[in-house]
């Protein structure tokens, strides 16, 4: 088994990393958290390149050397490693497969569709409405799942899972786009409004910073791209 403390290379601006800060804080796991400041290309330096050729952020290094990136992974390799019991990520194998089910879409489906919208901001000064009609169709798959199977969360569980920390996360970029309002999705709405509760449960103030930074990030760029 790796280190009982390894080392997370991260910032709160992002919401993998805040996942994966959530993650831990729930499961009692201690790390080492070192920031790294993308907007200051602290990512592209030689030394971290050498752990992470990929330069994206959160990731991970064991006290033994071993490196791994991409949030959801490290959550769930944290919890197989140490044979953590958790209803995050339970060791029925079903479970877990709806649960992993739900996490591919997050990351290939959903995390595609609100990036294609959102990120024009911090590049071109505005989100990119065009692409909101396939994020609208995604969002609307979600709330016809959760209709369906008559679920609070989205693995069809009776309490958060891995699944629904990691959309969460996800879905808080979406705030950068004042033109749109979550809340005509009934059942993602209540679903929302039942992780927020969730997460402030656990917050020790740095998942109100991090949003908090990333939006005002948002604007300084929209507001340097209109001068």
């Amino acid at each position: 088994m790796g280190s009982i403390r390894p080392i997370i290379y991260w910032m709160a601006e992002s919401p993998p990393c805040r996942t994966l800060y959530a993650v831990t804080k729930l499961l009692g796991i201690d790390c080492e958290w070192k920031v790294l400041d993308l907007s200051q290309k602290e990512h592209m330096k030689s030394d971290f390149l050498t752990i992470n050729p990929f330069h994206c952020v959160p990731t991970m290094v064991e006290s033994d050397g071993f490196k791994l990136w991409e949030s959801r992974v490290i959550c769930k390799y944290l919890i197989e490693s140490r044979n953590i019991e958790t209803a995050l990520y339970p060791k029925d194998l079903k479970k877990r497969a709806i649960i992993d089910r739900c996490l591919h879409f997050d990351l290939g489906t959903l995390y595609r569709a609100l990036a294609d919208v959102v990120y024009d901001a911090f590049y071109v000064g505005k989100p990119n409405l065009a692409k909101l009609p396939r994020l609208e169709e995604v969002l609307q798959m979600m709330e016809d799942n959760l209709a369906k199977t008559n679920s609070n969360y989205l693995a069809q569980s009776d309490e958060p899972t891995l699944a629904d920390i990691s959309t969460y996360f996800s879905l808080s970029i979406l705030e950068i786009v004042s033109e749109f309002d979550l809340a005509k999705y009934f059942k993602l709405f209540s679903w929302k409004q039942r992780m927020n509760e969730f997460i402030k449960s656990i917050d020790d103030g740095t998942f109100a910073t991090g949003q908090a930074n990333i939006i005002a990030f948002a604007k300084k760029m929209m507001d340097q791209h209109k001068a």
